[in-house]
């Protein structure tokens, strides 16, 4: 859950510094409580602090220099937000510099052994021990390299490392299990990072590193090897398409809101998926005896649609389980089938929730943005969703792309299932492909009234968003999307008949609800939980399409919606939830990008 940045020029001459403060300044979406940055010029020189390395530091005036840099900002796991906890950590030597992303689990046993060979410990990190290792390993051999090696295979647990030594001033290594790391090529420099996003500005052409790999980055050129054997791997680099320009913020006032009118551009994208492995995902589904969908946050709730969308376009069961829960849940044999869907494509629980259905045999479909990560990497079939980077720490375009790609998924099932007739799928798919249009519609139309309706009940601490069918994971996202940023008390239910079961003595005066109102079944029973909630003084806030009188009448708030299928509601309906999220967060002079305790990728269990 942290970023790490490594850069070496071929030029001894060059200072590297300014740019690695750029490339960690790229990262902060990974943590913000603390930085630091080494270089070796000819000692090794490190400065660190608490808080975000972009209201600290100038890049214009940065006070290191060297050819040769190494960089981290954090978010805590092992010992409190301090600077003596920030990274680069050292040996008793203080020759030895690591920064590390991850969790070392063994920590406490090798601390241990190394505090009775006569070492000093500094922090309360478990990344300390990294760099102790190696200064007990240099003891033995005059080989950096080997001895770094040996410190590693240590290790348990999940890291990407980026190690330098003043005694071993060309080079850099780099070290990844579990824990996604990147090496950067560059016409006269190397990188090795935590993101591709780190290094766009520098170079497109990336290498993703496999668990049980290193990287020698040095004067003359990189090379990677495989750390159990320390035998060369041939890998070759691949290019990312990605523009530099789409990870800033541009005209808008935070990334969150940028990646939202992003939003229709970035669904086209989803439509450009590999047919051949959509296919092969489709065989896998309609071969299965036992079917689930597991993930986390954001990317749980386009599973529960999936689950909805199987149910009604193809009569198939889809079992949702939150992936750190799924080995306590779930039934896996070889004729199970899990789709793990996941925005980094590295999420811990639903990282270790694959690993286990592999274990056990079962089949394994990735629905992952990120390419070269470790899920769209060890699924058997992986679908990139083609969202681009999303700074931001919450989901918005991942989220609608994961969705298209769920939609897509499901209208092939339903061809094969022949549940619907083949003009009703055509249909489906027609408006699928028509929704980038009616997402910006959407946006440009509702913006200013969501905008005045956050003005209203910003001072609201308190909301419910309620929902039933396919409205129940629209609810749920638009609830953990206000949650997340303005830290505000936000509850959903796996279905707003729920209310009546203990929640709805919450209501009162001081609470506003946002109702999910699509156009299909559902819809008497949600004008009922408005009204139960109307009476009890609660603010209604209601998203439709078919705005009656009836409804307008109870509510105080209606957003209207575009009117399509209520089967691709979700798409549309989550967009205003989004904005209000945003703009509530704004009045509360709060940072939608960086919302407290939270990382985007959750890389640790």
């Amino acid at each position: 859950m942290c970023g790490i940045i490594g850069v070496v020029s071929k030029k001894k001459s060059e200072n590297v510094m300014p740019i690695v403060y750029e490339c960690l300044c790229n990262l902060e979406y990974r943590g913000y409580d603390s930085f630091g940055f080494a270089t070796v010029n000819p000692h090794l020189h490190i400065l660190k602090n608490v808080g975000a390395v972009s209201k600290f530091i100038n890049q214009d005036n940065f006070p290191l220099r060297g050819s040769l840099g190494f960089a981290h900002t954090r978010w805590a796991t092992h010992g409190g937000v301090t600077k003596g906890n920030a990274h680069p950590h050292t040996d008793c030597t203080n020759t030895i510099g690591v920064v590390h992303n991850g969790i070392i689990s063994n920590h406490h046993e090798l601390r241990k052994e190394l505090i009775e060979k006569g070492h000093v410990f500094r922090s309360e990190t478990d990344t300390e021990i990294v760099a102790h290792l190696i200064e007990e390993q240099l003891k033995t051999t005059s080989d950096f390299e080997l001895a770094t090696v040996r410190a590693v295979r240590k290790l348990v647990g999940s890291f990407a490392l980026v190690i330098g030594s003043s005694n071993f001033p060309d080079m850099l290594l780099a070290f990844r299990k579990e824990s996604p790391l990147i090496i950067g090529i560059d016409e006269d420099k190397f990188f090795a990072a935590s993101d591709v996003i780190s290094f766009l500005k520098y170079t497109k052409k990336m290498i993703p590193l496999d668990d049980y790999e290193y990287t020698v980055l040095s004067r003359d050129g990189y090379t990677i090897k495989d750390w159990r054997t320390m035998k060369p791997v041939n890998k070759k680099p691949k290019i990312i398409n990605w523009d530099f320009e789409m990870a800033k913020k541009g005209d808008y006032d935070s990334f969150m809101e940028k990646e939202i009118f992003e939003q229709p551009l970035a669904f086209r994208e989803s439509f450009y998926i590999d047919k051949s492995v959509l296919k092969k995902v489709v065989q896998t589904l309609l071969s299965a005896k036992r079917t689930y969908v597991t993930a986390s946050g954001t990317s749980y709730h386009a599973g529960l649609v999936f689950q909805y969308l199987l149910k009604e376009l193809a009569n198939i069961s889809v079992i949702p389980v939150i992936s750190s829960e799924f080995q306590n849940l779930a039934i896996v044999d070889e004729k199970t089938a899990v789709v793990f869907i996941s925005q980094s494509g590295e999420t811990a629980d639903t990282l270790t929730a694959l690993r286990h259905v592999k274990r056990k045999g079962g089949k394994t479909i990735g629905i992952v943005n990120v390419v070269g990560s470790s899920i769209a990497r060890e699924c058997e079939a992986t679908l990139f969703i083609n969202a681009g980077p999303e700074i931001a720490v919450c989901a918005t375009k991942s989220y609608l792309n994961q969705l298209s790609v769920l939609y897509q998924i499901a209208f092939e099932l339903a061809k094969h299932k022949k549940i619907l007739r083949k003009n009703e799928i055509e249909s489906l798919e027609s408006q699928l492909k028509q929704l980038p249009e009616l997402i910006k519609l959407t946006l440009n139309n509702i913006s200013r009234k969501v905008s005045e309706i956050a003005k209203d009940i910003q001072y609201l601490d308190k909301s419910f968003y309620i929902g039933r069918g396919i409205g129940v994971p629209t609810a749920k996202e638009g609830s953990l999307k206000l949650r997340e940023i303005t830290y505000d008390f936000s509850m959903s239910f796996d279905g707003a008949g729920e209310l009546k079961h203990g929640s709805i003595s919450l209501v009162d005066s001081d609470m506003f609800v946002v109702a999910i109102v699509q156009s299909d079944k559902t819809y008497d029973d949600m004008i009922g939980n408005i009204q139960e909630c109307k009476s009890r003084n609660g603010k209604v806030i209601t998203v439709t399409s078919t705005p009656t009188s009836e409804l307008i009448e109870k509510s105080d708030y209606v957003i209207e919606i575009p009117d399509v299928n209520p089967l691709l509601s979700p798409v549309l309906y989550i967009l205003p939830l989004q904005l209000l999220a945003v703009y509530v967060t704004k009045l509360k002079g709060l940072d939608p990008d960086r919302p407290r305790a939270l990382a985007k990728s959750v890389t640790v269990k």
